[in-house]
């Protein structure tokens, strides 16, 4: 009988190596407006639309009432705002804070909320031209943005012509001026709250827009020349 002789390797069992796990994916939280263009481009359209209307409604009532030209100039402003909102292109970037959804939908649908009820003891004359210059510097904002125009900060393109070449933010100013000489047209408690908090949220839109350009080296270089957000000299 022979007997085969087994060497210390073979008497030592080897290690066995544990198997490699997969992690698990981290899940997007990430409300489903965020994720999805088209449902992202319903919610931000079809409520701005939708409002606007609303707001048109009542406020050419006021008009066809007392026909003062600030109602006719607000008029003008919502119409176009409501075309702009049909006719922008989709973002590239959009910016998923909730925060900044929240200030951007607040802000702009706040001042819809503006009652064109009461009189003031300023003369419609002066408070149309406020109106007018808001208008004014607010529509050539527009214009110029054409369709790269909308509510939640996004990236649609480095708009650069036009009234851009003076302040970064035209339409805002020009929102600014306008509701200024909505509420002193129709000075009441409630418009005057209404403007203060919707103004205010414009600003927090303001920061959150450059927070999301700021990401392309050609919004850094445009605002190295061009240094003011709305007002040259003040803001």
């Amino acid at each position: 009988m022979s007997f085969s002789a087994a060497g210390p390797s073979s008497m030592t069992p080897s290690p066995s190596e544990p198997a490699p796990t997969s992690q698990p994916r981290p899940q997007d939280t990430s409300p489903a407006a965020f994720n999805d263009p088209w449902l992202r481009e319903i919610v931000s359209r079809v409520p701005l639309i939708v409002l606007h209307l609303w707001f048109l409604g009542r406020v050419v009532q006021e008009w066809l009432l007392t026909r003062r030209i600030t109602g006719f100039l607000v008029i003008a402003n919502a119409t176009l705002i409501i075309y702009l909102t049909l006719r922008r292109r989709q973002a590239n970037r959009v910016e998923r804070s909730p925060l900044a959804w929240s200030a951007a939908i607040a802000g702009t649908l706040g001042p819809l909320a503006l009652n064109p009820s009461g009189h003031g003891p300023i003369p419609d004359a002066y408070t149309a031209w406020l109106t007018l210059a808001g208008f004014g510097v607010s529509s050539a904002g527009l214009v110029a943005l054409g369709r790269s125009f909308g509510i939640v900060a996004a990236h649609r393109g480095i708009v650069q012509h036009g009234i851009y070449r003076v302040i970064r933010h035209p339409a805002y100013a020009g929102y600014f001026l306008t509701h200024i000489g909505f509420v002193l047209a129709y000075p009441t408690t409630w418009n005057f709250a209404v403007w203060l908090i919707a103004d205010s949220l414009q600003l927090v839109r303001i920061m959150f827009e450059e927070r999301t350009l700021k990401q392309n080296d050609e919004y850094l270089a445009y605002m190295a020349r061009v240094r003011w957000r709305m007002f040259p000299g003040i803001f």
